[in-house]
């Protein structure tokens, strides 16, 4: 009698178990759990930066799903060159650009010292949804949001922002590009495909202060 209470009491103990899943890690994958994947485009997260002469563009950009990025785009407009002294105007995209990861292949870089001859880059699709872009700052004169004129000093010296009263409807388009981020992690090139090459588009710098003049040409 004494056996077969001990019998049923190791019995009894091995059912426990089995139930809690503590005989190996066979509950976990009968669970229907699967392992996460990271996005491969994490790597370009952060906001970068780009002066050049009295024109600095900044992307703000942050992963969506398993292999996108959302990029939100802004310029700002200053009274000297280096984007320094008085900032005339700022124009911003109200809908964030989606990029999406397509693979990796190798490129060559931009003709500057701070990159390697060539790399591996991120080949992505840049899809520009029909949006809204804003236009303000104390040199903007008209309805809020909309560009009627310019403090005439601007208009001489900044052309480009009398293009920008054009570009406040955001058209709908889509683009196969690349990313690449050195290795010290501190420097965004973005390669646009011309006649289906690869070719320099912009660099950007997870600094405030960068200047695209600072870029030294081999």
């Amino acid at each position: 009698m004494f056996k077969q209470l001990k019998l049923m009491a190791g019995l009894a103990i091995t059912a426990t178990l089995a139930a809690c899943g503590g005989g190996g890690d066979s509950g976990s994958s009968s669970s229907g759990s699967s392992v996460s994947v990271d996005n491969p485009l994490k790597k370009y997260e952060g906001t970068w930066y780009v002066c050049d002469g009295t024109e600095k563009t900044i992307y703000s950009i942050s992963t969506t799903g398993t292999d996108g990025l959302h990029l939100n785009y802004s310029q700002e407009f200053y009274e000297k060159p280096n984007c320094s002294r008085q900032l005339f105007a700022t124009y911003k995209w109200d809908t964030p650009q989606l990029i999406t990861y397509k693979d990796a292949t190798s490129a060559t870089l931009p003709p500057a010292t701070i990159f390697p001859f060539s790399d591996t880059v991120d080949r992505v699709t840049f899809l520009t949804s029909p949006s809204r872009a804003t236009l303000t700052g104390p040199r903007v004169y008209g309805k809020q949001n909309e560009c009627v004129r310019f403090d005439q000093t601007v208009v001489e010296f900044m052309p480009m922002l009398n293009s920008r009263c054009f570009d406040l409807v955001v058209q709908q388009r889509t683009s196969s590009e690349a990313l690449y981020l050195t290795a010290d992690n501190q420097y965004l090139v973005r390669l646009r495909l011309i006649n289906g090459v690869l070719a320099w588009g912009e660099t950007l710098s997870r600094s405030s202060t960068f200047d695209s003049a600072s870029l030294v040409k081999r």
